[in-house]
């Protein structure tokens, strides 16, 4: 307000802070989860599918990041564990989970001020909250679309084409192009993956949503790994 020019300055209506973004585009399913605003994360993200997308990412960290403020806890890193608990409120925030998000801000204080005991207390709470969400989205994100009666069935891919769509997102992988990851990815979204390749085309698909560099580097650069 001090510095900038006065024609590149919005004033926000405060009346406007209250309202809600709709809620049309959306899963049924997904308004019916208690600790997700799922207005709220619309609002935030801009719209249907930039909101789903998020909740991918997030339902994706959901275990991993749980598990990395644990261990946090285990090793009294109460540094690291500021840094993880301040993504969580930011990252909960952004999709909706306004309970967590306010946990994870009250812990993110306690962090700062080194207050162990606190952080001991109130973690598993927060965690438990936090992993509840787990099972829902991904029931939520890993059903939406399949295919069900009188729907076509997918064309087969070899597995000499997996492997070969696995070196392309390596490559990619090199460049940091994530635009072209999800090209690659959502082409072996519609067809049949081999049995013994789904896992580790489930596990990429993770990685991807994780933005798991390294992760999705290790995958595709050993192959059937």
């Amino acid at each position: 307000m001090t510095y900038l020019p006065a024609e590149k300055v919005i004033l926000k209506d405060e009346e406007s802070e209250g309202e809600e973004c709709s809620t049309d585009g959306l899963p049924p399913e997904l308004l019916e989860i208690s600790l997700l605003d799922a207005a709220q994360g619309m609002a935030f993200c801009g719209g249907a599918e930039e909101y789903m997308d998020a909740l991918a990412i997030y339902e994706a960290s959901i275990l991993p990041k749980a598990e990395e403020i644990e261990r946090l806890v285990k090793d009294g890193d109460w540094a690291g564990y500021t840094i993880a608990v301040h993504s969580l409120k930011s990252t909960s925030r952004s999709v909706g989970a306004i309970s967590i998000s306010e946990e994870a801000q009250a812990l993110e204080k306690a962090g700062n001020d080194g207050d162990a005991a606190a952080i001991r207390r109130e973690t598993p709470r927060l965690l438990e909250q936090y992993r509840s969400l787990a099972e829902p989205l991904h029931k939520l994100l890993h059903t939406a679309g399949t295919a069900g009666d009188g729907a076509e069935a997918k064309e087969p891919i070899a597995e000499g084409e997996v492997d070969e769509a696995f070196r392309t997102i390596n490559a990619f992988c090199a460049m940091y192009d994530d635009t072209s990851i999800g090209m690659v990815l959502d082409m072996l979204e519609e067809r049949e993956i081999p049995e013994s390749r789904r896992e580790s085309c489930q596990r990429l698909r993770e990685a991807y949503r994780g933005v798991d560099w390294e992760r999705m580097e290790t995958i595709t650069g050993a192959g059937q790994s």
